[in-house]
Formats: C-alpha cells, structure tokens, sequence
C-alpha cells in the first residue's frame, strides 16, 4: 500500500534508473507477434509494479482485478496504476474487453493465484496441494494465440526494484479440449512456483487457498483442525 501512495513520486528518473526492467528482449518479440500478450501474475513480489515498470517504458498494458469494496482504496489504487501508465479492467463480465484489447496488439495482465468457484475453475496442483484455479487463461491462450509471459517484480534494496519478464510459457496440445485446458493451466502455475520456493518470503497469500475440493476429497484444513 505504501508503493501505491508513493506513485506520485515516482518520476521517470525513478522508472529509468532504480526499477530494472529484466527480459526486455522476450517482451519486445512477444508484442511482435502482434496477438496480444497475456502476462501471468499472481500475489507475489511487488504486484501490480511489474506493468507498471512495463507501462511507463512505453508498452501498452492493462490489468484484470477485482474492484474493491472501499470505494476510496479502490480509486487509489486504479489511480495509481494510471500513475504508472497502464490501465484496469474490472474483472466482472471483462472476456470481451480482455479479447479486445488483445486484439489491438495490448497486454492483459491476468493473476492465476485465486480460489475458484466451482465451475470456474479447473482442479491442478498448487504447491504440491490440488487447487481450484482460473481456467480462463489458458482459454484465452488457446482461442487467441496470444504468447504468455510470467513476470513479477521485487524490491532489490531501499528504494529500488527490479522487474523480470520470464521466458514464455509454451503451450501443450492435447486431443481431448477440456484436458487440454487442465494441463495449460497447471503449466501457467509453475513459474510462480519455482519463483516462490526459491523466495517464499515474497509470497503474500493469506486467504484459504484450498478451501475448495474435487467431490470425494476431505477438505485439507477440517482435516488439520484450523
């Protein structure tokens, strides 16, 4: 939140040289492309500060995120995502605005960390535990052929950040479609995991994230007692 509140100060000195912008090359061959770009992000790191490290260096770029319940932090933080040039598309009923924007050649940055509804999401492994997780990106990936790229970013030392774009994620064909979506989608999961293993101490998932189980399967925090 601090970040954010700091927007303002952030001057294009600021982005030019005390926020490293690490892979540009793979970014600037995936808008080549001319498909979009889907970068995957989940709550790690600095969030929301890898688009924008790629929003002011002149890409265009926007965001899909939930709206907040407080009016007030809700419109700080769109602000402050328009402070670091890139834009929010709010998450309800946004398939045809993601799809648009891609269209144009845009980046859609879109998090696949979340517990999903049922039939919102497919089940794959998380960390080693089965998970209920967004199946729309990886929809979105096959219906569009946009290239998707993990990135995050993280602070290197007071006041200075570094954003890394890592290498695309390649896609798995698979006969059957359904199956196909299932195995893309645990593949758009690994690059966080190794990220979050090797600093897990930039991980900041609070929330149950495996509340949410195949039938059949006992719910893993009845069966821990918390």
């Amino acid at each position: 939140m601090l970040n954010y509140v700091r927007v303002p100060l952030m001057d294009e000195r600021f982005w030019a040289e005390r926020f490293q912008l690490i892979g540009e090359d793979r970014l600037r061959a995936a808008y080549a492309r001319g498909k979009g770009v889907i970068f995957l992000g989940a709550h790690f790191g600095a969030w929301d500060f890898s688009a924008g490290r790629v929003g002011t260096s002149g890409y265009p770029v926007r965001i899909v995120a939930k709206r907040l319940s407080n009016a007030v932090m809700d419109k700080l933080i769109v602000d402050a995502r328009a402070g670091m040039n890139f834009g929010t598309i709010a998450h309800r009923d946004s398939m045809d605005r993601i799809l648009e924007s891609l269209a144009r050649g845009e980046a859609v940055g879109m998090t696949i960390d979340q517990n999903m509804k049922r039939g919102q999401g497919v089940f794959v492994e998380w960390l080693g535990h089965l998970a209920s997780t967004v199946r729309s990106v990886a929809w979105v990936a096959r219906e569009t052929g946009a290239p998707v790229l993990a990135s995050w970013a993280y602070p290197t030392g007071p006041g200075t950040f570094a954003a890394e774009i890592l290498e695309e994620v390649s896609w798995e064909t698979h006969p059957d479609p359904e199956d196909e979506l299932v195995l893309n989608t645990r593949r758009l999961l690994m690059p966080f995991e190794r990220a979050i293993r090797e600093h897990p101490h930039l991980y900041h998932w609070i929330h149950r994230r495996y509340k949410r189980q195949p039938d059949g399967v006992a719910n893993p925090y009845a069966i821990a007692g918390v």
